[in-house]
């Protein structure tokens, strides 16, 4: 039973493999020299990743053994994104990029992480979609760990070997050989329940009981 169960998860694997090979060569169709593979049969897409470049001035460099799991989404709109060899993104990962962003070797990027190298105008009279965005690259280094939900945002560059601490927001550089963490206080109060009934309660149900009984029986 054991060995059948590996076979079966052998196959599994090869169609996956096969599967990623096919949508490598159909991005590659669509975008010609805008996506540039450093070796397109190592590289792993599983179900609902997306690649969008959004003009010929977006640009996206994968390199080896990069593996994207399921629902990842690269999102280029008129920036370059650099993903170097080694990188493992997990579920639900969204990288969003308008100027540049890069990601070192060996970077491990947690489920439902975000990366944004821009962010909206809004200062502006007038509705807010239309006033433009702030951009400014954002430099990951090597063999950064990135936990689960964990925001970037624009112009923030991060050392080799950095841990970052799941659910938090990074906003300012970080150097090498760091652990980032950020502090939430989790507040518990007492639940006050009532532990006698008020008169006012009191009064009230006997009222509802006498108004019920007189309505029953006429």
């Amino acid at each position: 039973m054991e060995i059948q169960i590996k076979i079966i998860n052998l196959l599994i694997d090869f169609l996956d493999i096969l599967k990623s090979i096919f949508k490598n060569f159909i991005f590659k169709l669509m975008y010609l020299s805008r996506i540039k593979y450093n070796n397109i049969f190592t590289v792993r897409m599983l179900k609902n990743t997306r690649v969008y470049l959004s003009s010929n001035e977006s640009k996206l460099y994968i390199g080896k053994k990069m593996f994207a799991r399921r629902n990842v989404n690269l999102n280029i709109v008129g920036g370059t994104l650099t993903i170097e060899d080694g990188v493992f993104m997990n579920n639900n990962t969204s990288i969003n990029c308008m100027e540049n962003i890069f990601i070192g070797k060996n970077c491990i990027i947690g489920e439902g992480v975000k990366i944004y190298d821009h962010d909206h105008q809004f200062r502006k009279q007038g509705i807010f979609k239309y006033q433009g965005y702030n951009c400014s690259s954002i430099h990951i280094g090597e063999n950064v760990w990135i936990g689960s939900n964990v925001v970037i945002l624009k112009g923030v560059t991060i050392g080799d070997n950095v841990v970052i601490a799941a659910g938090s927001i990074i906003n300012k550089d970080i150097d090498d050989d760091m652990i980032v963490y950020c502090e939430k206080k989790v507040i518990t109060k007492q639940i006050k329940r009532k532990s006698k009934v008020c008169w006012f309660d009191k009064i009230y149900f006997i009222v509802k009981i006498i108004w019920l009984k007189r309505k029953k029986y006429g």
